[in-house]
């Protein structure tokens, strides 16, 4: 510690004796451009000159005063104040040659000036040479010292290290024979051998830890041996629970049978599982359903879980076909990657599925039949009317014969929709708007150009709601057709449907004459309306009438009912 205390004393005083040196040479550089400087403005008088010999008389005080040991004798302690009173009389010349009047004179002072900075310069620089080569005597005999050391430092350094080398390879030896002594005890199944060694190094640390891990490996040993126990018993206890399970279990690896219980063999159709075992899982499956199986194989092995049950069809051996319900998941069994498919048969289910789809599809070719027929009765009856209402010659007969063949229309169109569309209890009742509007007025024999504006939305009502609703919208636009737009060139008709809150809305408005001042008396004895009033309280609403600054606009607001409140579709009550 002692040899590296001086070691590191002499590297501080290497670097300082460096950093002197640097201070010495900044010192004769800064001289020599002193120098430069004032032979330039000898010779040339300018003012940059003057400005730059300024600063470096500056840099040259403050680098001298930067360097320690500088020689302190008068001579060289008066050498820069003389350098900058000659400097002085010179600039004073130069600037005020007047002074002088005598050229011989001022010439005289002005080389006598020049010659005693140039000596002074001279005399600092021989003095700051010498100052340089005693710093680096100085650091070669640091350097010299240095060297000695270190290599007095290196060889104790190699002496000591190879006496701990020896002392450690020793040890080292002693402790490995002891760990080599009881590894070998415990290789021969001796897990109660102890290893000890003396000392609180490393090598006791690896003892102990040696010594934890034996303890650690019995403790383990006999972990293994009770859950090695514990799973016999499980897989007992699940063999026998298997055994009397009422549904087939099957346990394969790679496509080929390991393991099947009596319920799987029961039904297969097989005497006993030697009959199955050993064959192949795809022997029992019908070719048709092959690609589902190794998609859903390959599925279950990706996600290691088990998949949603899907149903197979299987050959027993006797050639018959059974539809079997299948869950697969991924299991080990004997130490293999296996999977376990656990069946429910439910043959006799998919019969009666058949049968009730079949009865199904039966029901429905009825059902649509009998709408079309209703359709088609409604169609006659329409077609009566109308032959009706062209014998007639009443004017008044032949009106009220249109509003109800219109009427008849309304509810044909409905079962017409419902025939076209599938569904026997819902329809759009958008697409039945448009439909009726449009026949409404091809069939009106009004002179009047309409222009109707739909703002529908796709509104799906049961067939309860639907036909009422129709037969309200027949009314309204009619009445509209008769009454509001009567005698006109042109008018506009809108139809508005939205739902909002569970609720339907319907409307209808025209920009006509509007409701006449009499219209709670006409109220009373129309046909037209007091329908409407019947609809809408079937459909659990009421009428509003809203007279408007041009036209008049009639609507309804009823809750919408999603399902058949009866069994059929009552239209009036």
């Amino acid at each position: 510690m002692v040899l590296l205390g001086l070691l590191w004393y002499n590297s501080l005083q290497l670097n300082r004796q460096l950093e002197q040196i640097e201070q010495v040479e900044s010192f004769s550089r800064a001289s020599t451009r002193l120098n430069i400087v004032t032979e330039q403005y000898l010779a040339y008088g300018e003012q940059r000159y003057l400005d730059a010999w300024e600063l470096l008389f500056d840099e040259l005080e403050e680098t001298q005063a930067n360097i320690g040991d500088f020689p302190s004798r008068q001579v060289d302690a008066r050498a820069l104040p003389s350098i900058h009173s000659a400097f002085e009389l010179i600039r004073r010349i130069r600037s005020n040659p007047e002074t002088w009047p005598d050229e011989t004179d001022r010439e005289r002072l002005l080389d006598r000036a020049q010659s005693r900075i140039r000596s002074d310069i001279q005399q600092l620089l021989t003095v700051s040479h010498r100052l340089a080569e005693t710093r680096r005597a100085s650091v070669r005999e640091i350097q010299s010292t240095q060297r000695r050391q270190f290599f007095f430092i290196l060889f104790t350094s190699f002496a000591l290290i190879g006496y701990l080398h020896l002392k450690m390879r020793k040890r080292i030896i002693h402790s490995l024979q002891v760990l080599l002594e009881g590894t070998k005890h415990i290789t021969k199944g001796d897990l109660n051998r102890h290893i000890h060694l003396e000392g609180k190094d490393e090598h006791r640390q690896l003892a102990e830890e040696f010594n934890t891990m034996t303890k650690n490996l019995r403790g383990l040993i006999q972990q293994e041996q009770q859950l090695r126990k514990k799973a016999e018993d499980n897989e007992k206890r699940w063999e026998k629970l298997v055994e009397q399970a009422p549904n087939p279990i099957m346990i394969s690896i790679d496509g080929q049978i390991k393991f099947v219980n009596p319920a799987g063999v029961a039904l297969i159709g097989a005497e006993s599982s030697d009959q199955i075992l050993g064959a192949s899982v795809y022997d029992f499956l019908n070719k048709a359903d092959m690609d589902k199986v190794l998609q859903r194989i390959h599925e279950v092995q990706a996600k290691a879980r088990a998949v949603p049950p899907t149903i197979y069809r299987i050959k027993t051996l006797d050639g018959q076909e059974r539809y079997l319900q299948v869950e697969s998941r991924p299991i080990t069994y004997a130490k293999k990657q296996a999977l376990q498919t656990v069946g429910l048969d439910i043959t006799e289910h998919v019969k009666y599925e058949r049968e009730l789809q079949a009865s199904l599809e039966e029901k429905t070719i009825l059902l649509k039949e009998i709408h079309h027929r209703v359709k088609n009765n409604l169609a006659v009856i329409s077609g009566l009317i109308q032959l009706q209402a062209m014998e007639s010659d009443n004017e008044l007969v032949r009106t009220q014969l249109n509003d109800s063949q219109m009427r008849i229309y309304s509810m044909a169109l409905i079962h017409e929709l419902l025939y076209e569309s599938g569904s026997f209890s819902k329809l759009s009742i958008k697409t039945h708007i448009n439909k009726l509007v449009d026949t409404i007025l091809e069939a009106s024999s009004h002179k009047t150009e309409i222009r109707v504006e739909y703002r529908l939305e796709d509104i799906v009502l049961n067939i309860n709601q639907a036909i009422p609703c129709a037969l309200i919208l027949n009314e309204l636009v009619t009445n509209s057709i008769k009454h509001g737009l009567k005698d006109r060139d042109h008018g506009a008709i809108t139809v508005e449907l939205h739902e909002e809150d569970g609720h339907v809305y319907l409307a209808v408005r025209d920009d006509g004459s509007g409701l006449p001042d009499d219209f709670n008396e006409i109220k009373t004895h129309s046909l037209g309306i007091r329908i409407m009033e019947t609809l809408a309280r079937q459909l659990k609403t009421s009428m509003e009438y809203h007279p408007e600054t041009a036209g008049t606009r009639i609507s309804i607001r009823f809750r919408k009912e999603s399902e058949l409140s009866g069994a059929g579709s009552h239209y009036l009550h």
